[in-house]
């Protein structure tokens, strides 16, 4: 999943053309994979109406750059999937590029294009990302630092698939990606080590690195060992093997705790071995 933009969200009211709209609106809304800011749609459409409403209706009426303000519009709601609502817009643009309308024709048309608007947007096909979860669906999430995403370059798609999916409430699917990464953090550190690493079996791959640690139970390898048996334990073999499900919570949870994991174990691949102790 990507094309992801990051956005400020806040609410408000409307008069005139926004009763039509519905009267409230929140400015993220998300069809597919794609964001857009409905406010903006909505701001281009107010601002051209308030210029009508404090014009003679019968009389031509000088907007600067009227066709250009128009397929602007056009643009921003064709980049949203609006295509009928664009397909509208972009047809008074030509219309009005050369020839000035009269106030209550420019209104009319506006109306036109709110009552298209209007009848794209019913179609069941928008999903409302809770502000508390934004910072999720930003390109690179700020949830997980540069410290991160450096050390584990491979592991970006999967941090980023689980931070799309705790934003759209598909917590399972966030914790199986979270789990991908993670064996991306557990090659590394076994090959950091020297340890095997067989792929789809972490029980032999901490046990390798069990045997490179050997007694030095207390230094830091011996702990990040420990961390990663927890994790096989608890979230990785019943996340993989379909034997639970997670909740926000839980997701969330892991979430946090798989960056900071990965934040402790960055520090320590950085070092060399004989600094472990």
């Amino acid at each position: 999943m990507a094309g992801f933009e990051s956005l400020g969200t806040r609410q408000f009211s409307t008069n005139g053309l926004g009763e039509e709209l519905g009267g409230t609106f929140s400015t993220c809304i998300v069809s597919g994979v794609k964001i857009f800011r409905i406010d903006a749609i909505w701001e281009g459409f107010r601002a051209i109406e308030t210029v009508c409403a404090g014009a003679p209706l019968d009389r031509p009426i000088y907007i600067g750059d009227l066709n250009l303000k128009l397929s602007s519009l056009a643009y921003t709601c064709r980049d949203s999937g609006l295509t009928f609502t664009a397909g509208l817009l972009d047809r008074y643009a030509g219309a009005y590029q050369k020839t000035a309308p009269k106030a209550k024709e420019l209104a009319r048309a506006i109306h036109e294009c709110v009552h298209r608007l209007v009848d794209e947007l019913a179609e069941p096909r928008f999903y409302a990302i809770s502000p508390s979860k934004l910072e999720f669906i930003k390109p690179y999430s700020p949830f997980f630092p540069y410290e991160v995403t450096g050390a584990f370059p491979t592991a970006d798609k999967d941090l980023s698939e689980a931070a799309l999916c705790y934003a759209f409430e598909r917590n399972t699917a966030c914790v199986f990606h979270l789990m991908r990464a993670l064996e991306i953090v557990l090659k590394t550190f076994a090959e950091k080590l020297g340890a095997r690493f067989e792929r789809e079996n972490w029980g032999r791959i901490l046990s390798s690195i069990e045997e490179k640690i050997g007694d030095s139970r207390d230094s830091e390898d011996a702990e990040v060992l420990i961390y990663l048996r927890n994790i096989k334990n608890a979230w990785r073999n019943s996340t993989m093997h379909v034997e639970r499900d997670y909740d926000a919570d839980q997701a969330f949870d892991i979430l946090r705790t798989t960056r900071n994991f990965m934040i402790h174990v960055a520090k320590r691949i950085q070092r060399p071995n004989n600094s472990g102790s």
